[in-house]
């Protein structure tokens, strides 16, 4: 919300001339580089200014669309898959959830009525034919699951096992995406800003999460070009 950079800028750049505004709009889109504020030297090298460039920031609200996406889709399979089993697990959720409202009699009646639901359910996905591949199930039952067998009973377990499978791995590739979209050590961001408040550093000036930034740009003016070094705010980084 609000606008993603503020910057402070000479004199002659008026809003009323909308030269702030381009020079901040420019800013946002060409990147800007981070210098600490104890240094003593202003990098003057134009490639070093390049070299400490934070490219991310621009790309972060599609980045954390993309990251929702991905946490949502082993809970997308599990919705879409689950009531394959032949068992309706939501009204049987309700059900035992809705039971908790009714006096013992009425409770009881509900339970019966679901136990007779999973029985009937259990029966009707059985082994049809006891052949080879149904001993083999029969001795390791650890690959039913993997292989989420609907006549050996074993489809829900399976299916279960492998979202929470794809639960783990999401997360792990989604550290690893972070680490090579944000920083190199970004995995061990967390240990540093509690280092920083032990021993009382300002670790909301990490070079990561910078909440003052630099940009240069230049602007031509007949057969003169002017170069401009504004220092700019991130309001996002804030928030």
């Amino acid at each position: 919300m609000g606008d993603p950079i503020h910057c402070w800028h000479p004199a002659e750049l008026t809003k009323e001339d909308w030269f702030a505004e381009y020079a901040e709009s420019y800013c946002w889109v060409a990147n800007t580089y981070y210098v600490f504020f104890t240094e003593e030297l202003f990098p003057v090298n134009t490639e070093e200014r390049k070299d400490r460039e934070i490219t991310y920031y621009q790309w972060v609200p599609i980045i954390l669309c993309f990251q929702a996406f991905l946490y949502k889709m082993p809970n997308v399979v599990w919705k879409l898959m689950h009531s394959n089993s032949g068992l309706n697990l939501n009204k049987l959720v309700k059900m035992a959830d809705e039971s908790q409202l009714y006096n013992p009699i009425e409770r009881l009646e509900v339970i019966e009525n679901m136990a007779a639901h999973i029985d009937k359910w259990l029966d009707v996905e059985q082994i049809y034919k006891w052949n080879r591949l149904a001993k083999a199930r029969a001795y390791f039952p650890s690959a039913c699951c993997v292989c989420c067998s609907k006549r050996n009973g074993t489809f829900l377990t399976g299916l279960f096992t492998i979202v929470k499978i794809l639960f783990t791995v999401n997360n792990v590739c989604q550290i690893i995406m972070l680490n090579s979209f944000l920083a190199m050590n970004y995995p061990l961001y967390g240990i540093d800003v509690i280092i920083g408040m032990v021993s009382n550093k300002p670790w909301t000036q990490s070079p990561r999460f910078p909440l003052v930034t630099f940009c240069d740009f230049e602007i031509r003016q007949l057969q003169n070009v002017h170069r401009y070094t504004l220092q700019c705010v991130l309001p996002c980084d804030a928030a």
